[in-house]
């Protein structure tokens, strides 16, 4: 694709310009939202930022929802459809679209190296601004991405391993906090992606807390009977960098 071009361009550069043209945007609509489990299980706030993100919601409601006023939702009343990007614009800031350019830009280890061939790949790196990124590269391409909240370090750190990802129930709970874990996809014994809110700091107790749409998302689209890894690379130590 980069041959098309006779002058000579800094990638990074391009891959704004260039996520105008692949990225996917997805609608859901007030009955979708109604019938979730981030509707029906309690302690889930109802508000943009639980579907979003807290620090995403502002520019995707801006940018992809612009005839929303989303001050007078009152639990998601009046809203028709909302909009959002698989892929959420700020992460292309640090990601390539192929997985080929994400090995030139990150040093794996040898047992990452090992599984970076398979179909499907979700990877939590770290940023330069100390943001948490996931990443989901399917088929060596990114298909979806997003910020997300790992463990708080002065408890317990989310720890750097290759796991394999298997689905739990949409209205999940957890047993040790008694608290919600919608769309939970379980990576290891007690520790799993799921909804709540977050951001792209550490909020966490345990697991990776991902922005309910996006999280839907993967729970819908990933494929059942380990057949996703997920790599956690070094989660606190910066390993993308703009541009």
């Amino acid at each position: 694709m980069w041959g098309l071009f006779n002058t000579v361009v800094s990638i990074p550069l391009l891959l704004p310009i260039l996520s105008q043209i692949w990225f996917e945007k997805i609608g859901v609509n007030f009955n979708e939202i109604q019938e979730s489990p981030l509707y029906r299980m309690e302690s889930i706030p109802h508000n943009y930022s639980s579907l979003l993100g807290n620090n995403q919601a502002d520019k995707i409601l801006h940018e992809y929802n612009p005839l929303l006023n989303a001050s007078s939702w009152d639990n998601y009343e009046g809203i028709n459809t909302i909009f959002f990007p698989l892929i959420y614009p700020e992460t292309l800031d640090y990601l390539p679209s192929d997985i080929s350019w994400l090995e030139k830009i990150i040093q794996f280890s040898k047992n990452e190296k090992k599984v970076l061939d398979r179909e499907h790949l979700v990877f939590i790196l770290r940023a330069d601004n100390e943001k948490s990124i996931l990443a989901y590269y399917k088929s060596q391409k990114l298909k979806l991405a997003t910020y997300v909240s790992l463990w708080n370090p002065r408890n317990n750190k989310t720890l750097s391993w290759i796991y394999r990802i298997i689905h739990r129930d949409i209205d999940h709970y957890s047993s040790l906090y008694n608290e919600p874990m919608a769309y939970a996809l379980q990576y290891s014994w007690s520790y799993y992606l799921h909804q709540w809110e977050s951001d792209w700091t550490d909020l966490s107790h345990w697991c990776i807390r991902v922005p309910w749409l996006y999280q839907r998302w993967l729970h819908e689209n990933l494929p059942w009977n380990y057949e996703t890894t997920i790599i956690i690379h070094k989660p606190y130590m910066i390993t993308l960098f703009k541009n």
